[in-house]
């Protein structure tokens, strides 16, 4: 379990249609509940239609494991995609990705 601290929600695959990122996880609460650490990120990929699909982590190329506190998309012009996205942590480094094409099942 993980709470969501930050969504960025742009087109971050470069197929036309808008996705949702999503980052957070907290390691603070008291010793007695235990930390909510069970969160990696997680894309969904928008298909257009208003329907949004997960993406693994592992397919996406984006993976948050520590404390993410906040999450920006950044356009880098002349690249495929041109967005990257840049999460901050708590007590952690600044990470900063490249999402993977990734590319529909076919239906």
């Amino acid at each position: 379990i993980a709470p969501v601290n930050a969504f960025v929600w742009r087109d971050l695959d470069g197929d036309g249609h808008p996705d949702l990122l999503c980052v957070g996880n907290n390691f603070g609460p008291e010793p007695s509940t235990g930390r909510f650490d069970g969160g990696l990120g997680l894309l969904l990929k928008g298909d257009g239609h208003g329907g949004l699909t997960p993406v693994a982590p592992a397919e996406s190329g984006i993976v948050v494991a520590g404390e993410a506190r906040g999450a920006a998309a950044v356009n880098i012009p002349g690249t495929s995609p041109a967005t990257a996205i840049v999460v901050t942590q708590a007590n952690g480094p600044v990470l900063f990705f490249r999402p993977r094409v990734i590319r529909s099942a076919p239906r």
